[in-house]
């Protein structure tokens, strides 16, 4: 009977620490999920997806009146400023920009995603560590650190890349206007005098003038 009543009493205690270590791994959670679950972690991913928009929208309108004061000089310069090719490249203009507004916000989604991904990676390496005894103070101070590195971490990549290829056609139809415009120059002929040597037959005499134009 003693023998059996030890046996209990052991059984009673490992279920007791048991019950602790599950208790303690249950606190460590909570105090992972409260510092990622704050209403100001919400806050501020909407507010960095809000600034990596407006980072790139500012870019894209810049680019824009760029690629529009370069289409008006190379259609003035065609004789084609107000004509139907000035509508048509207005319009492809437009397009151009439309598109990019798209890209932009889509890219901006995408950072916010990647953050929240981040943070949610973060979170279920805590919450696996407090599996193995991770205390619920050293949990938060960790899960704050983990929030602000993956912040930081998250400025690294706020420009989108191709954004400069949306007006490559303007840069082309630019090329092809002033190609355009060097070859007719080079077709129409200017009066100049040149001075002609004279044939080999002659000797002395100096030279001739033939004249162009």
């Amino acid at each position: 009977m003693c023998l059996g009543g030890g046996g209990s009493s052991a059984a009673d205690d490992a279920a007791r620490r048991e019950q602790e270590r599950q208790a303690k791994i249950a606190e460590t959670t909570a105090a992972v999920n409260t510092a990622f679950d704050d209403p100001s972690r919400a806050l501020s991913i909407d507010q960095f997806r809000s600034a990596v928009e407006q980072q790139n929208l500012d870019e894209l309108a810049r680019q824009r009146q760029e690629a529009d004061r370069q289409l008006t000089f190379s259609l003035a310069r065609g004789g084609q400023g107000g004509g139907s090719q000035d509508v048509f490249q207005r319009g492809q203009l437009l397009q151009d920009f439309n598109r990019g507004l798209a890209k932009i916000s889509t890219f901006a989604n995408d950072r916010a995603a990647a953050l929240r991904a981040q943070d949610e990676q973060a979170r279920g390496n805590l919450i696996r560590d407090a599996q193995t005894g991770l205390d619920s103070q050293t949990a938060t101070q960790q899960a704050l650190k983990s929030l602000q590195v993956n912040l930081e971490g998250a400025q690294g990549g706020t420009q989108l890349q191709n954004l400069g290829d949306l007006f490559a056609n303007i840069a082309r139809i630019n090329n092809a206007a002033a190609i355009q415009r060097g070859a007719a120059g080079a077709r129409i002929p200017t009066r100049q005098t040149i001075l002609a040597p004279p044939p080999p037959s002659q000797s002395g005499g100096g030279g001739t003038v033939a004249r162009i134009g």
